[in-house]
């Protein structure tokens, strides 16, 4: 029965993987409709991490002759990374200690 249910389960999610849609075509990118990345980092701009991954989208952007783009975004200009109501599942909740009779 096991077996059974772990095949149906491969053959959904591997349906469900590979897409009902029609396939559209290849896309190609040009200068004016570049392919972008985003790239978002945790440190700040004035970290070596922050200008060694600038620099790199910078080579990337005159090897694809301005075809693909990465956008770097440094740390904190997307929002903070833990979320207001995140603090409920780092606590740790302990039940008062009941003696036994």
């Amino acid at each position: 029965m096991k077996r059974i249910f772990f095949v149906v389960l491969l053959l959904v999610s591997l349906f469900a993987m590979g897409g009902c849609g029609e396939k559209q075509g290849e896309r190609t990118y040009t200068k004016e409709h570049p392919l972008v990345f985003r790239m978002a980092l945790s440190d700040g701009e004035a970290t070596v991490y922050y200008k060694g991954a600038k620099e790199i989208s910078d080579r990337v952007y005159e090897k694809t002759d301005g075809r693909i783009h990465i956008l770097v975004v440094p740390g904190g200009a997307l929002g903070a990374s833990v979320r207001p109501w995140s603090w409920r599942w780092m606590t740790t909740w302990t039940l008062p200690h009941q003696p036994t009779r």
